[in-house]
């Protein structure tokens, strides 16, 4: 149908998505994208739990669910969204640039470690890792020949031949751990395990204690194991058709779960997120693998929690709040318009303090309040690349098309601007 109808003009919307449809009716239909899965015996209420803690980067297929209106089984989550505040009708206020640092080769990825922003430069032998002041862009320490991963404070980097762990603040070194053959790169790590890849004919899963280094455990074999994630408490294997979550003390399974290629997983405040192939953000209970709620039509390179939303993209230029426990929508904010593209990502996410911070393809930044979405500053004097900021000491860090990470500040800071150009 919508391809008989044609593309839609410039100034048109897309009738992909809700976007077309008149407000009452879009409302309707996004409280009919989420679906919220009965438990299978009464229990009082489930709530998050305490925060642990993920780290890791998924790979996967952007592909948007078509048609939000396909009956769902087990209900359908109703009530309980709102839209975002209207944001006034004048421009927004301008984000202050601060300082400026020139990252080497063409590509970058920004990461906020213990105090410090970590900068991640170039590909394969080219490939460093920068720790930045975040106060004023001095270089603290570098290590060349490195990948880095993050968990809480310390920082594991994947060498040719070793795991060496460091401190953020000062690069120092806490432990190493040479490869065996067969053995390379750091899959996750968290305050408790860091783990990496085994090859052969089967993929397994090695994990070292994170506070000595030691060997810890070593998983059964996996069929195509794609990634690993990991908290405190877990460590979760996605493979193309489902998530095995093992004890990150002893590495024996504790749940399975199928999926279709899931992929971008968070572990965070007693739930695993994992976004399949179809769009579909799949909410689990941390404890027993049993799902909590579902919400579909989303692309999910990013996504955050704090107490009470989890923060993600649906539409392309779309950036939605949904209820951590239900699912249900709490807000969501059209930032930009773009015509949607299964596979293309409009925004990038990361969450400081009560502010959201969404890099966007249309080249600014957009600080949006987390509680209510509203736009409260924007910058666009640099174009932004399309990748995660990182929000440190009171600023925020963006990756720049011209090859600079750029410090910004909120323009209540001395010399912002109150009103947009």
């Amino acid at each position: 149908m919508l391809d008989a109808l044609g593309r839609p003009g410039p100034d048109e919307p897309s009738l992909q998505g809700v976007g077309w449809l008149p407000a009452p009716v879009a409302a309707v239909v996004e409280r009919r994208t989420t679906e919220v899965v009965p438990a299978a015996v009464a229990a009082a209420p489930w709530r998050p739990g305490r925060r642990t803690f993920i780290t890791g980067i998924g790979a996967g297929v952007q592909t948007v669910a078509a048609a939000a209106s396909v009956p769902l089984t087990g209900g359908t989550a109703d009530g309980g969204e709102t839209e975002a505040a209207a944001d006034p009708p004048e421009p927004p206020p301008r984000g202050v640039p601060k300082w400026k640092w020139r990252f080497p080769g063409e590509s970058v990825g920004l990461r906020p470690a213990g105090g410090v922003v970590l900068a991640s430069t170039g590909e394969d032998d080219a490939r460093a890792v920068h720790a930045l002041d975040p106060r004023t862009g001095e270089v603290l320490w570098e290590r060349a020949n490195a990948y880095a991963t993050v968990a809480g404070d310390d920082v594991y980097l994947a060498e040719d031949d070793r795991v060496r762990a460091v401190r953020a603040s000062s690069g120092d070194t806490r432990w190493t751990y040479d490869f065996a053959f067969g053995e390379g790169g750091v899959q996750a790590a968290s305050g408790s395990v860091v783990c990496f890849g085994i090859s052969g004919e089967q993929s397994r899963i090695g994990a070292l204690s994170s506070k000595d280094g030691r060997r810890r455990w070593t998983s059964e074999p996996f069929d195509r194991l794609a990634e690993a994630f990991a908290g405190d408490d877990l460590v979760v294997a996605a493979a193309p058709t489902g998530l095995t979550a093992l004890d990150a003390e002893t590495g024996r399974p504790r749940w399975t779960y199928r999926i279709d290629n899931g992929a971008h997983l968070v572990i965070d405040r007693g739930l695993v997120l994992a976004w399949d192939r179809l769009g579909t953000l799949h909410a689990l209970r941390a404890a027993d693998g049993r799902p909590a709620w579902k919400h579909r039509n989303t692309s999910a390179l990013t996504i955050l929690l704090d107490e009470n939303h989890v923060y993600l993209e649906e539409a392309d230029g779309v950036v939605v709040a949904l209820d951590t426990a239900t699912g249900r929508p709490a807000w969501s904010r059209r930032i930009a318009h773009f015509d949607d593209d299964p596979r293309a990502q409009a925004t990038m996410l990361c969450l400081d303090g009560g502010t959201l911070y969404a890099a966007c393809r249309d080249a600014t930044l957009y600080a949006l309040g987390a509680a209510d979405g509203r736009v409260r500053w924007t910058y666009q004097a640099e174009a932004i690349r399309l990748t995660p900021p990182v929000g440190a000491a009171g600023l925020v860090c963006v990756a720049t098309k011209d090859g600079h990470v750029r410090a910004l500040a909120p323009p209540d800071t001395p010399g912002g601007s109150r009103a947009g150009p």
